[in-house]
């Protein structure tokens, strides 16, 4: 006789094959509801990581962007002074404030360097780990003009485009997306971007 269908011909068996069944359903439920879950913890640390990612660099480069737009205030100043030396004909006035132009021009100079090693770690380190790899970080479109009689001039905004950057940060089909503007009072900002 077949042990199965003895089971099933008696009271107690029938009732331990629903039991068995029931719980084997709930075993197989309960571990597909952990593998979902355990794939949204995922997607959702991914998102985490690349929102982190970009909002960092975006942070970066507007505290770049606003530490050269107040050292510019600064020199307009300096310059501003030279000019007043000039008028009066102070020759250590002058010396003095022409070599305070060239050191906050030097200062600038210092901050378009360390953007520019920022956008190179970028490039070359596992930065967000992304793929395929991240955007790269935008070129600060800055010039400096010549000397001039006062002294070092401003770094002047040599692109046609509008004052906007973004970063954008691709990974397991997520994605991340940080922007930095200049606003109407000319003071730089960023904001993010929710995933779509």
């Amino acid at each position: 006789m077949n042990p199965t269908a003895a089971l099933i011909r008696t009271r107690d068996g029938a009732l331990q094959l629903a039991l068995g069944t029931a719980l084997a359903v709930a075993a197989i439920a309960t571990l597909g509801c952990l593998a979902i879950a355990q794939h949204w913890t995922r997607t959702v640390r991914i998102q985490l990581e690349i929102d982190r990612c970009t909002g960092r660099a975006a942070l970066e480069l507007r505290n770049h962007l606003g530490s050269i737009e107040r050292s510019n205030e600064t020199l307009g100043v300096l310059r501003a002074a030279v000019a007043a030396s000039l008028a009066t004909g102070n020759p250590g006035a002058i010396s003095a404030a022409r070599a305070a132009t060239t050191a906050a021009a030097r200062l600038q100079d210092l901050e378009l360097l360390s953007w520019k090693q920022r956008q190179l770690r970028w490039i070359l380190g596992p930065e967000c780990r992304s793929s395929p790899p991240a955007t790269a970080l935008p070129d600060l479109p800055f010039r400096r003009p010549p000397p001039d009689l006062w002294g070092e001039r401003l770094l002047q905004w040599q692109s046609p485009a509008p004052r906007r950057f973004s970063i954008r940060v691709r990974r397991n089909g997520r994605r991340s997306e940080s922007f930095i503007f200049s606003g109407a009072d000319e003071r730089w900002s960023a904001s993010w971007s929710p995933p779509k």
